[in-house]
């Protein structure tokens, strides 16, 4: 990963993966993705995509099939009204969830 990141086009779309263990170690990890830099750690991940992509989306991963609980987005739903117009076009099963 590192030595995509290193070969990367400035231009081109980037996929970066990273986990966060609270706020401050986030803003830390934002600092080095946004800086493209390669993480001395080895704990954020650059690849460039080789395909025109659509518009950069934020994916939340959660770690573990069964780590999901019913209410696990609810501060994000409350804070992000965009994700409740979402709510709202999924599928049923979802919803209950």
């Amino acid at each position: 990963a590192h030595a995509d990141a290193d070969r990367a086009d400035a231009d081109a779309p980037v996929w970066i993966a990273f986990v966060a263990r609270d706020r401050a170690d986030l803003r830390i990890k934002l600092t080095v993705a946004r800086a493209g830099a390669v993480d001395p750690n080895g704990e954020v991940f650059h690849r460039a995509s080789d395909e025109a992509e659509t518009p950069p989306l934020v994916g939340f991963l959660y770690p573990g099939q069964g780590s999901q609980r019913p209410g696990m987005l609810a501060d994000l739903f409350a804070r992000f009204p965009a994700l409740r117009d979402g709510l709202r076009t999924a599928p049923a099963e979802c919803v209950r969830a």
